[in-house]
């Protein structure tokens, strides 16, 4: 026999993973479900018109394409709550949270791609960022599922963020997107505080000290 199965996440309450599965997939149509999310991929995969020499290069562009939007992903339930950078359950967001900002393997070229081919989602990825500086008391290094992983040497929040506002958009708070850049550029850590007292940051004392 066939047995079909729905299964809600949420980060906040089992009662809120209910509610996305309810908001999300009310029905219980396997073949609807599938052709939806196909519909969705095909939509966003879209967004690239790319003409090439063969099927075997087009399959890596689109591949490509494909890795590119898996993340950020979304990090909040249906109606706005999300676990934050503090531990703490925030309600009724006005903004979709996200999660798995890679910053250092993202800055470069996925947060610039994503002005153009997804800028409807722009904004909300910096209110992310504005919001774990307030609950963490600095920009994202590495974040994933609401916690600071640290991983990987540099700023990395900076020039996503500063590549966003400098494109124009405006459904986010600059100011406070600034005070979080300062804020973080100035704390202590990172070889930062070596910096500032001896003009280096030196090898015994920090990992990865070149790099930082």
């Amino acid at each position: 026999k066939e047995v079909l199965v729905k299964v809600g996440i949420s980060a906040v309450s089992a009662e809120n993973a209910l509610l996305n599965v309810q908001a999300e997939i009310p029905h219980w149509d396997f073949d609807k479900t599938a052709a939806q999310a196909r519909d969705k991929w095909n939509s966003a995969l879209h967004a690239v018109e790319a003409e090439m020499l063969n099927r075997s290069a087009a399959k890596v562009f689109y591949t490509a394409m494909f890795h590119a939007m898996i993340a950020p992903s979304l990090f909040n339930d249906v109606n706005g709550d999300y676990r934050g950078a503090d531990g703490e359950i925030h309600r009724a967001a006005s903004f979709d949270n996200y999660t798995i900002l890679s910053l250092w393997d993202s800055y470069r070229a996925e947060h610039p791609l994503l002005t153009l081919i997804q800028p409807e989602r722009v904004d909300d990825f910096v209110n992310t960022m504005i919001a774990i500086a307030d609950q963490q008391g600095k920009l994202p290094v590495w974040h994933l599922a609401g916690n600071e992983t640290d991983t990987m040497v540099g700023y990395s929040a900076a020039p996503a963020i500063a590549d966003a506002y400098l494109k124009g958009f405006t459904g986010l708070d600059a100011k406070a997107a600034l005070a979080a850049m300062v804020e973080t550029a100035r704390r202590d850590e990172r070889g930062l505080d070596q910096l500032k007292r001896r003009g280096y940051i030196p090898c015994d004392q920090e990992l990865e000290s070149v790099a930082k």
